[in-house]
């Protein structure tokens, strides 16, 4: 009977893990960034990027934006309605490239 028991509360705890992490990696997917400068528009921003700004992210609440890899970005700044997406790739945690 204890062993069942055991068996029981392992597989419980092994479900649990595996939700929590899943629901991190879904989580992360959906975080939206701001960049450090409030762009009005996409184009803009692209403009800043290609002209050679060294730009940052940022997230306004949880988790934090990568140093190297892609990320998605959103604007103008809250309150005010976002009007525009991005997905961009970071180097070193500098904006190098905006899709």
């Amino acid at each position: 009977m204890k062993t069942n028991l055991v068996m029981k509360m392992n597989y419980v705890m092994n479900v649990k893990k595996y939700l929590v992490t899943n629901s991190i990696q879904v989580y992360k997917e959906v975080i939206k960034m701001y960049v450090e400068r409030n762009f009005k528009t996409k184009k803009a921003f692209k403009e800043a990027v290609e002209n050679g700004e060294k730009l940052t992210i940022y997230a306004p609440g949880l988790g934090e934006p990568r140093q190297n890899g892609s990320e998605y970005i959103e604007g103008p700044w809250y309150p005010e309605p976002h009007r525009w997406y991005a997905t961009v790739e970071m180097k070193d945690g500098i904006v190098v490239k905006v899709k």
